[in-house]
């Protein structure tokens, strides 16, 4: 009876010991699982859809034209190219602009055939005073900037390519006509420039030469600045008109009275 009596109590102890165990076990598992709840991170979320970015950007650039703010432009510039003739940049996009484009520029979305194509880039039209310009837009991050424009990315180096054209004709600096010339490592000759030299020389009084922006053929983000030359002869105005090229960082002078005599360098 004793022993029965022993049996059943080291029973008993045994199924306490057990309900508390399961019991602390069910305690456990519901407080990690709490604390996975209160600690699980979450995905990042985009605050604005990438169109909208896009828009705004495109907003801001043209706004900054428009009220002639250099800052506001350079600002919409992609990071990388903030350095590099950022000032000088902007504020020859900024003349051109308001010679062609006027003061009133506005702009509207071109959206891309395909729908799987909206993603980071974006392409505006911008227009005003009957012409028009392409630019894309590039959204990284929640941030947009002006990656595509001809004015943007060239017209400061279209400008200081005719300046020299221009000043080497009106000097008859035979060198400075050779490096206007000269397109990369196609090298025009000096012993050419002669002969561009007198043909402006029947055309116009070398002194009164000067220039005029009338256009942009615009293809993709490179493209032609079209310029007249003008200037007069014993008095009589004349015109003449040529092209400068632009496209992979390069410029050139594309012009009827210029020998096409390149020489690789």
């Amino acid at each position: 009876m004793k022993n029965q009596k022993q049996l059943f109590i080291i029973l008993l102890v045994i199924s306490i010991l057990a309900g508390c165990n399961l019991g602390n076990t069910d305690q456990n598992n519901g407080v990690q699982e709490l604390f996975k709840q209160n600690t699980k991170v979450e995905e990042p979320v985009m605050e604005k859809e990438p169109e909208a970015i896009a828009k705004e950007t495109v907003e801001n650039y043209v706004k900054g034209i428009n009220e002639s703010n250099i800052e506001s432009m350079i600002e919409s510039m992609l990071p990388d190219s903030q350095n590099y003739y950022s000032q000088e940049r902007a504020t020859a996009a900024l003349e051109d602009y308001k010679k062609l484009l006027g003061n009133e520029i506005d702009y509207d979305w071109i959206p891309p055939q395909n729908k799987e194509e909206i993603k980071k880039v974006f392409t505006f039209r911008l227009y005003g005073n009957n012409k028009e310009n392409l630019i894309e837009v590039f959204v990284d991050k929640e941030i947009g900037y002006v990656r595509r424009d001809i004015y943007l990315n060239y017209s400061y180096f279209v400008h200081d390519h005719i300046n020299g054209f221009i000043e080497a004709l009106k000097t008859k600096n035979r060198e400075e006509l050779s490096n206007a010339l000269s397109v990369d490592i196609l090298y025009f000759p000096i012993e050419y420039t002669d002969q561009v030299i007198a043909k402006y020389g029947e055309e116009f009084d070398l002194t009164t030469l000067d220039y005029q922006l009338i256009g942009v053929d615009l293809q993709y983000s490179a493209g032609k600045f079209l310029y007249v030359i003008t200037g007069s002869k014993n008095g009589t105005l004349k015109e003449h008109p040529i092209k400068v090229g632009c496209g992979d960082g390069e410029t050139g002078i594309e012009d009827e009275w210029v020998p096409p005599d390149r020489e690789m360098i």
